[in-house]
């Protein structure tokens, strides 16, 4: 039996699931940034 479960939910906090199936890490990065409303660094050229 296992005693923790990372990929569940917190009950008692809205939370954010993303399938990464389809999504490039820079994708799945851009929608964890918005939903939780961050600013990323950004790396300048």
């Amino acid at each position: 039996m296992k005693k923790y479960h990372f990929d569940s939910e917190v009950p008692f906090q809205p939370s954010l699931s993303i399938d990464t199936t389809n999504y490039s890490p820079k994708s799945a990065a851009r929608i964890i940034e918005q939903h939780y409303d961050l600013r990323l660094l950004r790396k300048t050229t």
